[in-house]
Parts: C-alpha cells; structure tokens; sequence
C-alpha cells in the first residue's frame, strides 16, 4: 500500500506530460488505486509485483493494473452491491469496482499463466 503515493505521482506526471485534461485526474486515480488496493487485499501470497500503465491513444486514456503469480479473479464478474437501504444491512464488497464501471468507456480482464490484467479505457 506504500505506493500508492508513487502511483499517484506517476499519474500526473504523465498528464502533465501528455498535456490531458486536469479534470480526468480524479478518474485516472480513482481507477489505479482501487484496482492496485484489491490486488494487495486479495492477493496476499502472490509474488509481490504488481505493474501500473497508462498509455495515451487514439484519444482514448488506457490504465491497465497487471498482478503477477494470482488466481483469476475478473472484477466484472463482481456483484452489484445494494446502494439502497440502511448502511448497516449492506454487504461490503463490490462499490469500488460498481463506481469505477460508471466512470470509464470500457473495461477489460485478461488471465494467462497467473497473471491477470485489468484494463480500462476512457475516451478523452
């Protein structure tokens, strides 16, 4: 979880080499950071190595997160989580992935020989 502040300086940097939009920010770390967090959360025992991209193409921002030595874990097949009723009779798990889904034009889950990847496009 100590990279998260590195990550976060990745991410500008980029954009401002990239010269994209200042308001995309909130997206790019939002997205980034809950993706790295459920790979540290979720796979404890892997090896360690986690890799954050981000590429700029065709008008289009692409994220991708890559979690080296996991089982395959694809985030769209995440529940819905219940967003009506009292907070306390609601299941936890499941918001981050809902809102980030909301955020973005496209995402994608990628597995091969225990690497699984994320990737999520958002159309500038």
């Amino acid at each position: 979880m100590g990279s998260l502040e590195g990550i976060s300086l990745f991410v500008r940097e980029f954009f401002d080499r990239e010269q994209i939009d200042s308001e995309l920010l909130f997206t790019a770390d939002f997205v980034l950071e809950e993706f790295f967090t459920n790979c540290v959360k979720h796979n404890p025992k892997g090896a360690g190595e986690i890799q954050v991209g981000l590429l700029l193409e065709d008008n289009e921002l692409i994220l991708s997160v890559a979690d080296f030595d996991t089982d395959f874990h694809d985030p769209r097949q995440a529940k819905r989580p219940v967003l009506d009723g009292p907070l306390e009779d609601r299941q936890v798990g499941g918001l981050g992935i809902y809102l980030v889904s909301r955020m973005v034009d496209q995402l994608e889950y990628d597995y091969l020989d225990r690497q699984g990847r994320i990737t999520v496009v958002k159309k500038l």
